[in-house]
């Protein structure tokens, strides 16, 4: 099993529209972020982890060409604007759509038009998603894949990270449950946002992060989700060995 980051940005993403600081002119490849989604595939399946306004850039420049289902995470802009784009894959099955219910039902009110089904006028055709709603720490599979849906705080606002056989993947992240922290404990691979070096009221910063994976003690961990505040090979520069900085593009193998 491998994941493919097809994008480690915050909402915003990087370089950010108007900025004139040296990561949003950076030359440098790993300094571009495109707002934060990724790709699980097996041998027989490619899963989507959110889908969010770059999704279409996303899927073309990484030249996916099928999708098996796709995971939310929770129901804000930069992770479900690009659910539209998806249509190509619809075609000939539903794909399924997995999120709980609070984030399925603000999905169904911006995208009223693919899931009304007394909608008249359909142009070239809509979306077909199979909608499926998920239970925090109620385990389900996609073939011989388990996945466990995570309770995770973004703030005051609870939202979905998920367990996919060893590893955690986390965004928006502002704190975490302890039922949540007991499931992940030691696992093997942690994707984990960190939006910047200074305090944020809904997203960890550096020195909060640091004290979760002192708690998880992952074996690999990831960080997704940075603003622009500082270059990829600064964060390189300040993080601990152990801890990686994830950029678009970057394949991982997941055991």
């Amino acid at each position: 099993m491998k994941l493919t980051f097809l994008g480690t940005g915050t909402s915003s993403g990087v370089p950010v529209i108007g900025c004139a600081c040296k990561v949003c002119l950076s030359k440098d490849p790993k300094d571009s972020r495109l707002r934060c989604a990724a790709l699980l595939e097996t041998n027989t399946e490619r899963i989507l982890i959110d889908s969010g306004p770059d999704i279409r850039t996303q899927l073309l420049r990484y030249n996916i060409q099928s999708l098996s289902a796709i995971l939310i995470t929770h129901s804000h802009f930069d992770h479900i604007m690009g659910l539209d784009e998806l249509r190509p894959f619809s075609w000939y099955k539903a794909l399924e759509l997995y999120a709980d219910s609070s984030a399925l039902k603000d999905i169904k009110r911006v995208f009223s038009y693919i899931f009304d089904n007394t909608n008249i006028q359909i142009g070239g055709g809509l979306t077909q998603f199979k909608d499926i709603i998920i239970e925090h720490y109620q385990t389900f599979y996609i073939n011989d894949i388990t996945i466990t849906p995570l309770l995770v705080m973004h703030g005051k606002l609870p939202i979905t990270g998920y367990k996919i056989n060893n590893l955690a993947y986390l965004t928006d992240v502002k704190s975490l449950p302890i039922e949540t922290l007991q499931q992940i404990q030691n696992i093997d691979t942690l994707v984990i946002n960190c939006l910047r070096i200074q305090t944020h009221n809904t997203h960890l910063n550096l020195e909060e992060v640091l004290k979760l994976t002192q708690q998880i003690q992952a074996k690999k961990t990831y960080l997704i989700h940075m603003n622009h505040e500082l270059s990829h090979q600064n964060w390189c520069d300040i993080l601990p060995t152990n801890i990686h900085v994830a950029y678009d593009g970057l394949t991982i193998s997941i055991i």
